[in-house]
């Protein structure tokens, strides 16, 4: 019994209905977020409710139809094994990434660093002789 799959299923028209009903009685719909998720609906203030609630009603039936599809998709998405393993691919992906990227930063500044004070020349090297025309 998920919620989504109700509204998944629903005709657009049922759910503005119910959307209507929840406007015109916000403490509904605070109720059944406090039964849902008792952090969130303590987060929500009675405008940013009142807003998002207004925001839908609004809608026409077609937004909402494709709206409550992207839902359901989004829905398959999270509870498949295969975009967890895809998801965690493109994590470690990023991540390794990113630490090339800061490894290649400081690689370069340590370079640049050295560069300037002259550090890079090979100590154990002696230097060349300059030979002056005088000498011949």
């Amino acid at each position: 019994s998920n919620p989504m799959d109700l509204l998944k299923n629903a005709d657009p028209t049922q759910i503005k209905t119910m959307l209507k009903m929840v406007q015109d009685n916000p403490q509904l719909m605070k109720d059944m977020l406090k039964s849902a998720n008792p952090g969130m609906a303590d987060k929500l203030t009675d405008e940013q409710l009142q807003k998002t609630i207004d925001t839908f009603a609004n809608l026409d039936d077609r937004k909402i139809s494709m709206i409550m599809k992207g839902l359901g998709f989004l829905q398959k998405l999270k509870s498949s094994p295969k975009m967890k393993v895809a998801i965690f691919m493109m994590l470690s992906t990023f991540v390794f990434v990113l630490g090339m990227l800061v490894y290649l930063v400081k690689k370069s500044k340590t370079m640049d660093d050295a560069a300037s004070t002259g550090s890079l020349v090979d100590e154990g090297v002696p230097p060349v002789p300059i030979i002056e025309e005088s000498e011949f």
